[in-house]
């Protein structure tokens, strides 16, 4: 199984976006992760902050939940899970953990903005523009490449 660990800031959205909406996503990147998601038939799990308000049990959801599941069903996306909060840990032990736990996944890649603390992960990382550009063609083609077994790591 392939997986996105997805970040939604500077990402999903950018400081253009945040500061006209309160919306965590902003549509337009999500074009560039459903090619994603075509191209290599992965699955979705949240490694963003915004991960907190989410569960896959929609009840437990709060409303930023709920919206995640929206926008991310219309695309007909799955979101298989999200990474653990750890505390005083990094985004990459957080990942690593989610590894860790899952021995059937056979490729994975990183979105996020982030150019901090990746180490051995870091040749699975597509950083984004971040909060000028977020995810856009070039970065959904790197992303692809990793899931595809032709890019870097």
């Amino acid at each position: 199984m392939n997986v996105v660990f997805l970040d939604f800031d500077g990402v999903l959205n950018s400081r253009r976006f945040r500061a006209s909406t309160f919306d965590m996503i902003d549509e337009k990147h999500m074009v560039f992760l459903d090619r994603i998601v075509k191209a290599t038939g992965a699955k979705i799990v949240l490694s963003t902050s915004w991960r907190t308000h989410w569960d896959a049990v929609p009840e437990k959801c709060g409303e930023a939940g709920r919206e995640i599941d929206r926008i991310f069903g219309k695309y007909d996306m799955e979101i298989i899970g999200k990474t653990p909060v750890l505390k005083d840990r990094g985004r990459a032990q957080e990942i690593q953990c989610w590894l860790d736990s899952r021995p059937d996944i056979e490729r994975y890649v990183i979105l996020d903005d982030s150019p901090f603390g990746w180490c051995k992960l870091s040749g699975h990382l597509v950083r984004t523009g971040g909060l000028t550009d977020g995810l856009d063609a070039e970065t959904a083609e790197a992303a692809i490449a990793i899931l595809s077994g032709s890019g870097s790591f």
